[in-house]
């Protein structure tokens, strides 16, 4: 099973691919995660800022009528 990275660790991640000057592959290496995951929590970040690294998957409000 994958572990999941929770809101910190991602934006820790982000922060330090930014503030360091590494590639994403450097970043994935060190933090022992998938260079895509790098690659996309960086891009989700720099398009919408930092709320949008929260996983909201499953946890969405039923509708209400």
């Amino acid at each position: 099973m994958k572990e999941t990275k929770t809101y910190e660790e991602k934006l820790n991640i982000v922060q330090d691919y930014l503030n360091n000057d590494l590639s994403y592959r450097e970043t994935s290496e060190k933090f022992k995660v998938s260079y895509n995951n790098v690659y996309a929590w960086v891009n989700i970040y720099k398009k919408h800022g930092l709320g949008s690294l929260i996983d909201s998957r499953g946890r969405s409000k039923p509708l209400q009528y």
